[in-house]
């Protein structure tokens, strides 16, 4: 299992048309095309940022789901349609990760101390 966590630095007033844009289309596309999301956050403070995760089986999956995702002519129309106004995000980065068997927690939420 690998994960994906995706940053966009969103463009100051346009938060509400992005998250618009993952409630009323994206996040159903996603999941047609065999995405999991595993969790989205944005910070607690003021800074425009949307952080997602997601996991794949492995770099393959990641790939042809990604792959066939972005030649979605529904996902190309609520992209277009979305940004009508303009773009809602000035930098787009991912990083894949994987998990350290170390790290791993023994309970939902539990913070491990480091000692």
């Amino acid at each position: 299992m690998i994960y994906e966590l995706r940053i966009y630095d969103i463009i100051p007033d346009r938060r509400e048309a992005l998250y618009g844009r993952f409630r009323h289309g994206a996040l159903r596309l996603l999941a047609k095309h065999g995405f999991r999301v595993v969790d989205m956050w944005e910070p607690t403070d003021a800074r425009e940022k949307l952080f997602y995760l997601l996991a794949w089986k492995d770099a393959n999956e990641r790939e042809a789901v990604w792959s066939a995702f972005r030649k979605d002519p529904a996902w190309q129309k609520l992209k277009t349609g979305s940004e009508a106004h303009g773009p809602m995000v000035t930098r787009m980065e991912y990083y894949l990760l994987r998990s350290l068997p170390f790290a791993k927690s023994r309970g939902k939420h539990k913070a491990t101390r480091a000692r």
